[in-house]
């Protein structure tokens, strides 16, 4: 009798008979069941996923390239565009230098000018702010040429106050600019008329200040001087008060030149008031100094157009500077010192007694002299003709002392013109007691 073979476990599976169960045949076989097939479809789905994940990440990495590509080309593209721009403005830019050096070339010659000219007084506005615009480029240039400076004048007439304002700031950006047009002559005219425009800006304090940075040079200049000078005349004392008292600390080196000394006196001219009261007695204190002319002839130039002012005060002082000095004056070698001599004597009565009292102090000799030399005869001829009138006692003194020698003086041409005044002279005293 056969005895069955029991069950046999053989690992989780059971073995029936020696035959592994249909679980474990298909395991076997590659077909799994049960647990496996759900451990293999989990896996699967896990791969799947994994699967999509990456084929996301690589399609978002694509798109990202693409953006990234996108705003490589903007970014490109703005730059290029910001290049051209920049290209655009340059030949602009070139463009109006080229213009403005042709407003320049054309304002510069006598034809170019007149036709500027022409486009200024007919033209339509955007013309005439094209032609402004060129002249501000190259500003010196135009005031200080020939026929440029002319335009100048003429645009300076023509603009309105928004437009003056412009060529304001243009000279303002170089305080130099103003001073070194003011030197040639062509400038000068130039800023005179400017100065003349500041007027009615209220901004004359600016210009005044600027030009007594260079007061001294200005006025030492043939035509600097004329830039001062305009603003003297044409602003008021309050805002020419730092060109005063520039006059007042250096009128001693204006005097010692050429150009310096006719400036001092121009200014004289134009200021009034207390301000030229000031200045006429700071010069006449220094009387001394300016009769002195052994290196510096215009000193004497500034002193003898003081008497002339008619300024009592001023001719007191200097006479009573010189009281002792009219000899020598006349002693000096040249015409210098005879001539301050002669405008004290003409310059008033009291003049006229101070020179007549020191000459009368000097020996006959001295006189004598003084009456045969080229310079001192007119001295002596002016002395007696002003004594006749003002003071008849001292004219006695002197004719006493020289009738004597009337020999002596005819033997000289000068001698002989002081006797025909002494025969003249009491001839009309003869005449008017008859």
């Amino acid at each position: 009798m056969a005895i069955p073979h029991p069950a046999v476990a053989h690992g989780s599976h059971r073995v029936n008979n020696g035959h592994p169960s249909s679980d474990l045949r298909g395991q076997l076989n590659g077909h799994p069941s049960g647990y496996l097939r759900k451990q293999l479809n989990s896996n699967r789905v896990g791969d799947r996923r994994k699967g999509d994940l990456r084929s996301q990440l690589n399609n978002n990495h694509g798109r990202f390239l693409l953006d990234q590509d996108i705003l490589n080309i903007i970014r490109l593209s703005a730059r290029s565009s910001f290049e051209n721009m920049g290209e655009e403005k340059e030949n602009e830019k070139e463009k109006e230098k080229e213009k403005s050096n042709e407003f320049v070339k054309m304002a510069k010659t006598q034809k170019g000018s007149v036709e500027l000219l022409k486009r200024i007084v007919y033209e339509d506005p955007m013309q005439w702010q094209e032609i402004l615009d060129g002249i501000l480029e190259c500003i010196l240039e135009v005031m200080t040429d020939e026929y440029g400076h002319h335009l100048f004048l003429m645009v300076l007439e023509r603009c309105d106050l928004c437009q003056f304002q412009t060529i304001i700031d243009t000279l303002e950006l170089d305080e130099d600019l103003l001073i070194h047009a003011s030197f040639p002559k062509h400038g000068s005219i130039a800023v005179q008329g400017f100065i003349k425009k500041l007027k009615l800006t209220g901004l004359a304090h600016s210009i005044t200040s600027l030009l007594s940075k260079r007061f001294v040079e200005l006025m030492t200049s043939e035509h600097g001087r004329y830039v001062v000078l305009q603003c003297i005349y044409t602003f008021g004392a309050k805002e020419n008060e730092v060109l005063f008292s520039c006059a007042m600390r250096h009128f001693k080196e204006l005097a010692t030149t050429k150009y310096g000394c006719s400036s001092l006196f121009d200014f004289l001219k134009l200021i009034c008031g207390f301000q030229r009261k000031q200045l006429l007695q700071n010069i006449a204190d220094e009387s001394n100094f300016l009769s002195n002319d052994a290196r510096f002839s215009t000193r004497t130039i500034v002193l003898k157009k003081v008497l002339t002012l008619n300024d009592n005060e001023a001719i007191h002082k200097i006479c009573d500077r010189l009281k002792m000095e009219f000899i020598n004056l006349c002693s000096r070698k040249g015409c210098n010192g005879c001539q301050v001599v002669l405008k004290c004597l003409e310059a008033s009565e009291y003049g006229t007694k101070s020179v007549l009292e020191n000459l009368l102090q000097g020996s006959e000799e001295v006189l004598l002299k003084l009456a045969s030399d080229r310079f001192g005869t007119f001295v002596i001829q002016t002395a007696l003709f002003k004594a006749r009138t003002f003071d008849f006692k001292l004219y006695k003194l002197l004719v006493a002392i020289l009738k004597p020698h009337f020999l002596a003086l005819s033997s000289n041409e000068n001698g002989r013109l002081v006797n025909l005044v002494i025969k003249c002279c009491e001839a009309e005293a003869r005449s008017q007691t008859i």
